[in-house]
């Protein structure tokens, strides 16, 4: 996500330096779509938050082209990194981790590591989103695009290292993986797909059929 995000910013930084701001913004949109193809191209699939984060740089974008204001393309991290910072931690409120259900069979945490991780992520997001509304606010078109390219990033950069350092303390062994060839029955029992029964250690009996010996004969006298 940290490079999808850098190619589209340092094209828009280039050709805004080159041919203006709205050139810069085409070379945003056009990038932004480049580098979600390219994801998906790499993953075969498109991970959810590069898709949600590229989708609204290119409604931003759009909409800067159309009004000819450079405050939508601008504010774009203000509006996503607040509302998602606000979708974190009411998710961790509601007992819905996030970070938890897409990761999760990636990295594996304790649970209060999987809230640690995601209540951090979220004061991350609240940051960097009061920090770019300040900048969108005090300083021009320019020093916005500097300030993302050469402070927001490579801060990410370093929280992202940071956060994993201090995960690794609250990491757990993955899960172990279960024997298809085997299943565990209620009596505790190792039942195999043939139907064969093996013991896990307990006795066990088996019923075998006797015939009746007082059943009547085909020879016996009435």
């Amino acid at each position: 996500n940290i490079m999808g995000e850098f190619g589209p910013l340092m094209a828009m930084f280039i050709v805004n330096f080159a041919l203006g701001i709205k050139a810069g913004v085409w070379a945003l949109i056009i990038s932004t779509f480049l580098s979600m193809g390219v994801m998906y191209h790499v993953l075969r699939r498109l991970p959810i938050f590069p898709f949600i984060a590229g989708s609204v740089t290119i409604a931003c974008g759009v909409a800067t082209l159309v009004t000819g204001d450079t405050m939508w393309v601008k504010i774009k991290v203000t509006i996503f990194n607040f509302a998602f910072a606000a979708f974190l931690w009411g998710g961790l409120y509601t007992g819905y981790n996030f970070f938890q259900y897409i990761l999760h069979q990636t990295f594996h945490y304790s649970k209060d590591g999987w809230r640690k991780f995601t209540h951090n992520f979220a004061i991350f997001f609240l940051a960097t989103a009061l920090a770019n509304e300040f900048v969108r606010i005090n300083y021009s078109d320019t020093v916005w695009i500097w300030f993302k390219l050469f402070g927001v990033m490579p801060v990410a950069g370093l929280f992202a290292w940071w956060q994993s350092k201090l995960m690794a303390r609250y990491a757990i062994d993955p899960p172990a993986a279960v024997d298809p060839a085997a299943a565990v029955d209620p009596a505790g029992a190792l039942v195999d797909p043939a139907g064969a029964m093996r013991s896990t250690g307990e006795k066990t009996s088996v019923a075998v059929p006797v015939a009746n010996s007082s059943a009547p004969s085909g020879n016996s006298k009435s």
